[in-house]
Formats: C-alpha cells, structure tokens, sequence
C-alpha cells in the first residue's frame, strides 16, 4: 500500500517517513557521514544522484565505490545514528533482513559484488541543538542562558549531541552484505511478479469503488 500510495500520488507514511528530527539529521548530516567513513576507509566514496532499476526491482544507493553506479566495486547504504546509545545498539544488533535485502537488491541492479550497510555517528545539526538548548532552558524555566546552573545542564546535554570527542574509528561500523544466491534472486523475482499481479487487481477495484 506504501508502494500504491506513493506511484499514484507520491504520498508517503507521515508517522514513518517524515519523523521530522530523524529526517532532518540524516538529511542534513549525510555529507558529514559520507565524509567520516571515507576517512576512516581511505577511499573516496560517491554519492548517489539516481534511481537504479531493472527489470524487477528498483531503488537509490546512497554511495558507491566505483567509476559508475553501474560499475561500482562496492554499494553502501548509510545509516546515520540518531546518538551514541543508538549507535552501540546498531552494533549489538547485528544486521536487519530489511537492510540485507535492500543492500542485495542494490548489488543486483548495479551487478556489484560487494554491499554494506554503514553505520555512522556525526554530530547533530546547530539547528536541532539550538532546538534542545531552547527545550532544556524552558524546562529549567530559566531566563539567563549563561547561569552557572543552566551551565552545568547545558555541558552535559552537549556530550549527547557532539561526538567528535570520540575517535572517528569508532564512529564507524560496518556490515557486509553478501550478494543474492541464485535461489534467493529467483525467489525475489517471482515474488515481485505476485505482487505486480495483486497491485493490478487493486487497482481495478479502487479505481471502480463507489462508482
């Protein structure tokens, strides 16, 4: 229904897709992201500009290693972390199908042979942390943002929204992707073919409805 909504109408999840804080980080920090795991790598990363497809499936890598999307060594996908507790939580939990399955639909599509999903922590962007400087001095109700005691609060919130102080090495973890068996393409594909045939058939039927 994602799907649906968004060919027909470019409408997406608002609860979902438009998590306004997430979003705004990600966006605003993915140069900084990129940046990060390309120095910790040694490589020089590219961004993405365009959708890459084939015949069954679709979708926007964020980077690549490679001359061309189409001839890239490597796909990575970005994820970056919301904070530090969130970060060491990616590590600890391993990789999510979600992630693995998109990562090898995007080595499909560009025939790479190497996928990854990157996790990255940077910093947050100076507008959320003047945002939270503003929520922590109403909370305090205090009107003299240089007091000691709004101070003292203001270098420990600081600490869970700057993280340079942590060595870029550790700020950036990585999991592997191996690329789709035989099986598991074949899988895939059929299983995009099903899903074609119930969209048709919903869309004859919402197309009809109250008519």
């Amino acid at each position: 229904m994602e799907h649906y909504a968004w060919v027909t109408e470019q409408a997406v999840s608002v609860t979902k897709e438009l998590d306004i804080e997430y979003f705004d980080k990600g966006r605003r920090q993915e140069a900084e992201a990129i940046a990060l795991l390309s120095e910790v790598d040694g490589f020089k990363y590219k961004k993405n500009e365009a959708r890459v497809f084939n015949d069954f499936l679709s979708g926007e890598p964020d980077i690549f290693l490679g001359a061309d999307i189409y001839k890239a060594i490597a796909i990575y996908d970005t994820k970056v972390a919301w904070d530090y507790p969130g970060f060491l939580k990616k590590i600890n939990a391993g990789l999510e199908n979600a992630n693995k399955q998109q990562i090898q639909g995007y080595c499909d599509i560009t025939t790479s042979g190497e996928g990854y999903v990157a996790d990255v922590l940077v910093d947050m962007p100076e507008t959320i942390i003047n945002d939270y400087k503003y929520r922590l001095a109403k909370k305090m109700d205090v009107i003299d943002i240089y007091a000691p005691s709004f101070q003292v609060h203001e270098d420990k919130l600081m600490k869970s929204l700057e993280f340079s102080r942590i060595p870029k090495h550790k700020r950036v973890f990585k999991k592997k992707v191996e690329p789709f068996t035989d099986f598991e393409r074949q899988r895939v594909y059929e299983k995009v073919k099903i899903c074609r045939e119930w969209l048709f058939n919903f869309d004859e039927m919402y197309q009809s409805l109250n008519k």
